[in-house]
C-alpha cells in the first residue's frame, strides 16, 4: 500500500506520461484545466465587484457582482417564504444541516458514537419539526401555504425524504433483478432500472408538478410539496438499485484484483 503524498503523486506522473499519446493527453487536460482556473479566477476575482463597492459598478465590471448577490440572498436562500418569518426556514436548514454533519462524522468514525436507531428517530424528529416550523399555525407560529415554501430548506427535506423512500424500494429492485427464479420480473426490474435512469430530473419535476395533478381524479387535489416528492422518489428509486447491488452481493475476484492495485 503506498502511503504519503509523494509516492501517490510518483504514481499519477508515470500514468500519466507512460506513452506518448497519454502524455498529450494529459498536457492538454492540464492546459483545459488551466485555462479554466484562470477564467474563473478572472470572474471571481479580479474582475469581480465586492460587496464594499457601489452596486452600479457591476455595470462597468464583467465579474460577478457581489452587491447584487448579497442584496438577493435570501430570495435565493428562502424564496418567496414571507420576509418577515424567514428566520423560521434558516432554523430549518440550521438543524438539516447539523443533523447532516452529525451523521456524516459519525459514518467516518470521527464523530460521537452515536446508534442507527437514535440517529433514524433524531432525523425522523427534525424533519416532523421542520414542517411544524415551515407551516406554523402551532404555538404561536404565522401559517404559511406551502406553495410558498421554497428554496434551500424545502429542498433538503424533500431530498432527505426522497432518498429515505426511495432507498428500501430500490434494495426491491436490486433484489427483483438479480433473482433467477422469475426471469420476466428480472427483466422488468432491468428494464425499468435502465430506462428511468436515463430519464433526466428536470423532466421527472415537470412531471410531477404539471402532469400528475392532471391525471388524479375530478376534485382529488394533490400539494406541489407532495407532488415534488413522489417526482423525486421515481427520479431515486432506479439509482438506488445501483447502491444496494454494490452494498449487498460482493464484488468478483477479478474486480477485487484490479482493485487492490489502488489500496
Amino acid at each position: 500500500m503506498k502511503t504519503g503524498g509523494t509516492p501517490l503523486l510518483l504514481s499519477l506522473l508515470r500514468e500519466g506520461f507512460a506513452s506518448p499519446l497519454a502524455s498529450a493527453l494529459s498536457l492538454f487536460a492540464c492546459l483545459v484545466i488551466g485555462s479554466l482556473t484562470w477564467a474563473a479566477s478572472q470572474w471571481l476575482l479580479f474582475e469581480a465587484v465586492w460587496p464594499w463597492q457601489a452596486a452600479a459598478e457591476c455595470q462597468q465590471l464583467e465579474g460577478i457582482c457581489w452587491p447584487f448577490l448579497i442584496e438577493k440572498m435570501r430570495f435565493i436562500l428562502f424564496g418567496t417564504y414571507p420576509y418577515e418569518s424567514q428566520a423560521r426556514p434558516a432554523l430549518v436548514s440550521f438543524l438539516l444541516c447539523l443533523l447532516a454533519f452529525v451523521t456524516g462524522m459519525g459514518v467516518l468514525g470521527r464523530g460521537p458514537k452515536i446508534g442507527a436507531r437514535p440517529l433514524a428517530v433524531a432525523w425522523a424528529v427534525v424533519i416532523v419539526l421542520s414542517f411544524i416550523i415551515m407551516g406554523g399555525g402551532v404555538f404561536g407560529l404565522q401559517p404559511v401555504d406551502p406553495v410558498r415554501w421554497n428554496g434551500l430548506p424545502i429542498l433538503m427535506m424533500l431530498s432527505i425524504i426522497a432518498v429515505a423512500l426511495a432507498f428500501p424500494l430500490g434494495i426491491l429492485l436490486a433484489l427483483a433483478r438479480v433473482q433467477k427464479t422469475y426471469a420476466l420480473l428480472s427483466a422488468f426490474a432491468a428494464g425499468y432500472i435502465e430506462i428511468a435512469r436515463g430519464v433526466p430530473m428536470l423532466t421527472v419535476l415537470f412531471f410531477g408538478i404539471f402532469v400528475l395533478p392532471l391525471l388524479l381524479p375530478a376534485g382529488f387535489a394533490i400539494s406541489p410539496i407532495a407532488a415534488t416528492m413522489v417526482a423525486l422518489v421515481f427520479f431515486m428509486r432506479p439509482i438506488s438499485p445501483r447502491i444496494s447491488a454494490a452494498v449487498c452481493f460482493p464484488c468478483r475476484r477479478g474486480r477485487q484484483r484490479r482493485q487492490s492495485r489502488w489500496a
